[in-house]
């Protein structure tokens, strides 16, 4: 599953997008039980946005968001 140093990526309109297809990307900094927080790149005005885990999980699954790489 998304662990903390996580890079991601997301697109809200296809399933499984290569990195040209994304409509942002970001990091995971800090994964809990009940929330997931991402620093998005696009948006330094409001840089993190919490998520609850179970949206997280699903958008993963649906392949919306990807994981790009993993920290070490």
């Amino acid at each position: 599953m998304i662990k903390i140093g996580d890079l991601i990526g997301w697109s809200a309109y296809k399933s499984n997008p290569t990195s040209l297809e994304l409509d942002d990307f970001g990091i995971v900094v800090s994964n809990s039980r009940d929330k997931v927080r991402i620093a998005w790149a696009i948006e330094p005005d409001d840089p993190i946005d919490e998520y609850p885990f179970s949206w997280v999980a699903a958008v993963i699954e649906s392949g919306e968001l990807v994981v790009l790489s993993r920290p070490g």
